[in-house]
């Protein structure tokens, strides 16, 4: 006898009915198998739980008048759908007066998802079945019950008030396997309020905020990459029907260009859009260590994708998820998530499903993905020009102007425009930023920008865009666009202005991809 509970190893306890469970469920694996049991690609587990449902149900029932594994015929489900005779499958039913599913939740638990809501997502696509009947049993093993009965209650609860108050009753409980029959936790029982949790540490854990969503006005300068970006790929999403009859659309979105120039800010922008679904994925989403669990990750996002329809998906670092497969030291499974996702972006195909990716690196990238189909639009982000550095430096010295320093209006950008050659918006923001941090230490009392500050920042700035990255890029969206295309030829301007000593090389016609 334990004298103090707080001396109870509850560690050990668990164990010890682990063990129990485990060789309980050995035992009766052995036992004997009534032949209506039909079994498919289940676990042991499953599959002694739902032996023991039936040789319970054998006591009160006619083994004539129990089914196993045998799908609800489609004239019988009344609307059901040509697929519903997949989904209505009951583990085992007795006419239209029982329903038993023996569900065990190991196979629907993976990274990052709820079992308990994929549970219910399972039975809500057999829904039209059930309402056929008159009661139905969800069975989980002993350990789940005891441990999740509040998330199981939650479970039941929605389902029944997904069939309605005249419907079938949907029942949880878990199956005694001495002699068969099921032990319930009650019928249409609300699920107990779980008590708030109280969070300590940092305080930005306490109350997590909002994403801050994007609009095309937060992207300074560009306004020729705007607007191929709302003609070509929003337009036809917004107003599907003056396309839809000459099934013209784009498939997807390539944005490619030096790191720094706002690839991922115009992501984060067409995220940002609330009329539209969408899914802002990171190579993280799409990839994983476990062999087979990417391709998994690749097929469910899609799955999603063409429920949504219509809808964005924004890959950002395509290059990370789509390389190349020639590549000698590439593993099997990578290759075969590049294939799982070819097959995805065809069947998105003439779907209003769109792939906006982006990528610093376009060479890296199987060219299977490339090929128009998979991504028609394919758009070079440059690095800003004049203009567009003369309204990026304006948007960020508002802001500046709306904190409360002053000097804003006597700025000359235009002077700074033409003094930043190649240099990125992220460069544009660092210069901005150190300019203010600058005349916020010199002040004696309101912080003052001038344009002697800001160029002092400017001269100890370091250009994020090296001049060989600049040439090799250049070189490389030469052969996609052409080397006399008016933003090559500014670049090819703006490189020998930012590195006046370098014997800067033309593009080749033939550079690499």
């Amino acid at each position: 006898m334990v004298k103090d509970s707080k001396n109870i190893d509850i560690a050990s306890l668990f164990a010890e009915s682990a063990q129990l469970r485990d060789a309980l469920i050995q035992r009766k694996a052995h036992d004997v198998v009534d032949q209506s049991f039909r079994a498919g690609f289940e676990s042991t587990e499953h599959m002694v739980l739902k032996s023991a449902v039936i040789n319970g149900l054998l006591k009160t029932y006619p083994r004539d008048q129990i089914s196993v594994e045998q799908a609800i015929p489609v004239e019988e489900i009344g609307d059901g759908l040509p697929d519903q005779n997949r989904k209505n499958k009951p583990d085992v039913r007795i006419d239209s007066k029982l329903w038993v599913e023996v569900e065990t939740l190991r196979g629907l638990s993976s990274a990052g998802s709820d079992p308990f809501l994929a549970l219910e997502a399972k039975l809500r696509n057999r829904i039209s079945g059930l309402k056929e009947i008159e009661e139905a049993w969800l069975l989980v093993p002993s350990d789940v019950a005891t441990l999740a009965t509040s998330q199981m209650l939650a479970v039941t609860r929605n389902m029944n008030l997904a069939l309605g108050p005249n419907k079938a009753t949907i029942k949880f409980g878990f199956v005694d396997m001495m002699d068969g029959t099921p032990v319930f936790f009650g019928e249409r029982q609300e699920a107990r309020v779980a008590p708030r949790v109280q969070l300590s540490g940092a305080s930005w854990r306490d109350e997590p905020k909002p994403p801050t969503w994007l609009t095309f006005d937060d992207i300074a300068g560009y306004s020729d990459l705007k607007e191929r970006v709302k003609t070509d790929l929003l337009d036809p999403l917004f107003n599907s029907e003056a396309y839809q009859q000459y099934d013209v659309h784009a498939n997807g979105l390539l944005l490619y260009g030096l790191p720094g120039c706002g690839k991922s800010l115009l992501g984060r922008v067409l995220a940002g859009i609330k009329e539209l679904p969408h899914r802002l994925l990171a190579p993280s989403d799409l990839t994983s260590m476990w062999l087979g669990e990417g391709v998994a990750k690749i097929r469910a996002l899609f799955d999603w994708a063409v429920k949504q329809e219509a809808c964005l998906l924004i890959i950002d670092e395509l290059d990370a998820v789509a390389q190349q497969r020639r590549e000698y030291n590439m593993h099997s499974d990578e290759k075969r998530q590049v294939n799982e996702l070819l097959v995805q972006l065809d069947r998105v195909a003439g779907k209003r499903v769109v792939i906006v990716a982006t990528t610093n690196y376009i060479g890296g990238i199987d060219v299977a993905i490339l090929r128009s189909g998979r991504f028609d639009l394919k758009i070079p982000v440059f690095p800003p020009n004049c203009d567009d550095r003369a309204e990026i430096f304006e948007y960020y010295l508002k802001r500046l102007e709306g904190k409360g320093i002053g000097g804003i209006c006597d700025l000359n950008v235009g002077a700074l425009a033409e003094n930043t050659p190649l240099f990125t918006p992220a460069d544009i923001k660092a210069i901005v930023w150190a300019s203010a941090r600058r005349a916020i230490r010199r002040a004696n009392g309101t912080p003052k920008l001038t344009q002697t500050i800001l160029f002092e920042a400017v001269q100890e700035q370091p250009r994020s865009i090296s001049s060989t990255l600049a040439l090799d890029w250049c070189n490389a969206v030469s052969c996609e666009i052409g080397a006399s295309n008016p933003s090559v030829v500014t670049l090819m301007d703006e490189i020998a202005c930012a590195y006046p000593n370098l014997s800067a090389e033309a593009p080749r016609s033939g550079g690499k991809h």
